[in-house]
């Protein structure tokens, strides 16, 4: 009776874990769908899909486990979850060495992917315990199953819907004026573009404390290397000991930058980051957030 009530216990434990990984790649979603696109498995629009997929999945294998549902079937569908990230975690490290978040846990928990490897192994063989053991309380209710399917499904879409969905209730602000940069012109430059008041240029305010600004200059890193011609700068506002770590998460070394103080961008661009804008001869011709910019939207603009 004891060992049964231990085994319940850590059944519901599991899918807890479960429920509580899903959940948190929620808060936000966009390093973990950007993921899928850095590592070249797909475009944007079904990474997003796919990205709310996957969650929607590991909501309802928790479910069912808090449930008792179908505890067979849903431990061998664990095992088959956390075999594939297992993969794609050995294809990330082979492809760009252990570095980084491998966003198990969205951005509140760090892992690098041979931490998580470890984790999914673990895992693995705590469900092919429970596997082997006959545990009695067992359910079999479909209507409990098919609710649990609608609850999974509709939770990514409700709290995040994907960027297709949402585009069209973002407003952008005027456009078409003189950008007054006045810090630009003081601190080099140069170490930006020759001259970032000719040709076109995608310049983006990132504040170094803020989370959609990472998400962001993410975003926009992974752009750059699909499209080496965009010429897109960054611009980092906040203190520079902190800018170690944005780079870092972000994954955003490589994009040339130089360093404001936040007073000085909100003279430029206001109070409220990122603000990510496409200048022409010093004119704003476009501005994007972080649903709207696209590699459409960017190769419109350069065209």
């Amino acid at each position: 009776m004891i060992k049964q009530l231990f085994f319940s216990i850590l059944i519901v434990l599991l899918g807890l874990f479960f429920l509580f990984s899903g959940l948190v790649k929620l808060f936000p979603i966009e390093p973990f769908e950007y993921n899928f696109v850095e590592q070249g498995f797909m475009g944007w629009y079904a990474a997003s899909i796919a990205a709310r997929l996957i969650i929607s999945f590991e909501i309802f294998l928790g479910l069912l486990l808090i449930l008792h549902q179908h505890l067979q079937k849903t431990l061998k569908l664990i095992i088959g979850l956390l075999s594939f990230f297992t993969l794609y975690l050995l294809y990330a490290i082979m492809k760009d060495g252990n570095n980084g978040n491998c966003g198990c846990f969205g951005t509140y928990f760090q892992m690098t992917p041979l931490e998580s490897i470890i984790k999914n192994i673990s895992l693995i063989a705590v469900s092919y315990l429970l596997i082997q053991i006959n545990i009695k309380g067992q359910f079999k209710n479909k209507w409990l199953v098919i609710l649990s399917l609608i609850i999974s499904l509709s939770i990514p879409l409700a709290i995040n819907p994907p960027d297709m969905f949402v585009i069209s209730t973002y407003d952008f602000g005027k456009l078409n004026y003189e950008l007054k940069a006045e810090a630009l012109e003081k601190l080099e430059p140069k170490k930006i573009d020759n001259n970032w008041k000719k040709g076109k240029k995608v310049l983006a305010f990132l504040s170094t404390t803020c989370p959609h600004c990472r998400n962001m200059a993410f975003k926009l890193h992974i752009l750059k290397n699909q499209h080496p011609n965009f010429n897109i700068y960054f611009i980092y506002g906040g203190k520079p000991e902190n800018r170690k770590d944005f780079v870092e998460r972000a994954k955003c070394a490589d994009m040339p930058a130089i360093d404001l103080t936040i007073d000085e961008m909100v003279k430029i661009v206001g109070p409220v980051f990122p603000v990510v804008m496409g200048v022409e001869d010093g004119i704003v011709k476009k501005k994007w957030n972080l649903v709207s910019l696209s590699d459409t939207e960017l190769n419109n603009f350069f065209r």
